[in-house]
């Protein structure tokens, strides 16, 4: 722990993250003591792992950026990289503090004026030779639940929607020991620990003792009738949930997460796990460290972003704000506003009718069927190739430090025309009116010059081309 707090310590010195961002990674290594400072004995396998995995990963992006920071000469794309990687950074320690172990059983044992739940219990124990298997089920009648709150420390969580039916939460503990006895033990060390205040109910697994018992799990099924905003926390073990009616939060430590046919909102966040969301009617946040996240068909706005993993969007009727270190990102079919930023990662885009705003560091940028009517793109060393949609009349700025630009243009766009390369050349097949040409600078109008295009290049080729057939592959 001595040897992480004097990194941090460092970084900050160094200038590559802030106070605060130190005062909370010191913090959340406090929580954690090293394994030699621990008592003997099993504390929920892998999570103090995952955790490290996690800032490592972080870490490594952040050094990895900083590094192609150093090769590039405009400060405005500095400054712009420097704050997305110090706001990966916070979403790094926001996702690791919401997260952190133990953290809702103790909550439930000191949450003030709670009530012993009266619910319906049935118990099922079934032991064999070095394997046992206990399972509890805990019911409330329809209507009495407005929001459920469930967690396992190890073990998986599913979870579906069944109207007509109580409020249902069975959990299934599993036991591995040397004999009978041994097992038996443990499976009478693990228990379902339940709260409830009015119409909310929390339900948690947990261990008798200060020490969840070794090779052990639980696993949890719910279900729910429509109306029941639901939470899911996982530490060591996946999460997925189906048909919800209310608002869904979804979390994993050390596991993936996958949610679908959500009629509320959704928070879906996943450390060491890739995270997934499909049909979610409602708003939708989606947050992965080392882990892909993939978005489709949501009907509200989207806020999503991944460190050490790509992105994949498809089908958002909202606006977007999505960002990446050190992965790809891929949108496609955004009729709202979009924001879309990556470190080290290249961007497809597709059919995105909204204003436009795309950056990235280190990667190349690909867009294709561009109808809207603002575009903002900036890109550094890689890049940037645009398809105009049919009947463009819209603003479109490209910049980029070092990469090249390529820009199709469809025969009845109806634009202003302005390149400029400092050191590269420019190309165009295009029939311009009022045109001026010098060997860095081109400029003339198409249509009646409704929309106004500028492209500018540091030291990369422009290419100026008349849509038709494939511009990539």
């Amino acid at each position: 722990m001595r040897e992480e707090i004097l990194m941090v310590l460092k970084m900050l010195q160094e200038g590559k993250i802030t106070a605060a961002d130190a005062e909370k990674l010191i913090s959340a290594l406090q929580k954690h003591p090293e394994p030699s400072e621990r008592p003997q004995g099993f504390q929920i396998p892998s999570f103090e792992a995952g955790l490290g995995a996690a800032r490592r990963g972080a870490k490594a992006a952040a050094k990895r950026a900083r590094e192609l920071l150093s090769q590039l000469d405009a400060e405005r794309y500095v400054s712009q990289a420097m704050r997305q990687l110090e706001e990966a950074l916070k979403r790094v320690d926001s996702v690791l503090r919401d997260m952190e172990a133990g953290r809702r059983t103790r909550e439930f044992v000191t949450r003030e004026q709670e009530e012993t739940v009266e619910a319906q219990r049935e118990q099922f124990v079934s032991v064999e030779a070095e394997h046992g298997v206990r399972a509890e089920t805990v019911t409330f009648p329809e209507g009495e639940v407005d929001e459920l709150k469930v967690s396992t420390p190890i073990g998986n969580i599913s979870a579906k929607r069944v109207d007509g039916e109580p409020v249902t939460v069975k959990v299934t503990f599993h036991a591995v020991g040397t004999d009978e006895a041994a097992v038996t033990e443990k499976l009478q060390e693990m228990v379902l620990d339940v709260r409830r205040v009015n119409g909310d109910v929390d339900v948690s697994v947990r261990s008798r003792g200060e020490q969840f018992p070794e090779n052990c799990s639980a696993d949890v099924e719910v279900q729910v009738p429509s109306g029941v905003d639901l939470t899911l926390k996982a530490v060591n073990g996946s999460v997925d949930a189906d048909g919800m009616d209310g608002d869904l939060t979804a979390e994993s430590v050390n596991g993936a997460v996958n949610v679908r046919n959500i009629s509320g909102d959704a928070v879906v966040k996943s450390v060491n796990g890739g995270v997934k969301a499909s049909d979610v009617s409602g708003d939708l946040e989606l947050t992965s460290v080392n882990g892909g996240a993939r978005a489709s068909n949501i009907t509200g706005d989207l806020k999503t972003s991944s460190v050490n993993g790509g992105l994949e969007i498809v089908g958002v009727q909202g606006d977007v704000t999505a960002n990446t270190v050190n992965g790809s990102a891929y949108a496609e079919s955004i009729s709202g506003d979009a924001r879309l930023e990556t470190v080290n990662g290249s961007l497809e885009i597709k059919n995105c009718s909204g204003d436009l705003t795309v950056k990235s560091l280190n990667g190349t940028i690909e867009a294709s069927g561009v109808s809207s009517s603002d575009v903002r793109i900036q890109g550094g060393s890689g890049s940037v190739s645009v398809e105009l949609a049919d009947g463009f009349s819209g603003d479109l700025v490209i910049e980029t430090t070092g990469g090249s630009i390529t820009l199709a243009v469809p025969p009845d766009a109806s634009c202003r025309i302005s390149a400029a390369s400092a050191s590269g050349g420019i190309s165009s097949d295009l029939a311009l009116a009022e045109e001026q040409r010098t060997e860095h600078e081109l400029s003339g109008v198409l249509g009646g010059g409704d929309g106004e295009v500028v492209l500018k290049s540091g030291s990369g080729s422009i290419a100026l081309k008349s849509r038709g057939g494939v511009l990539w592959t």
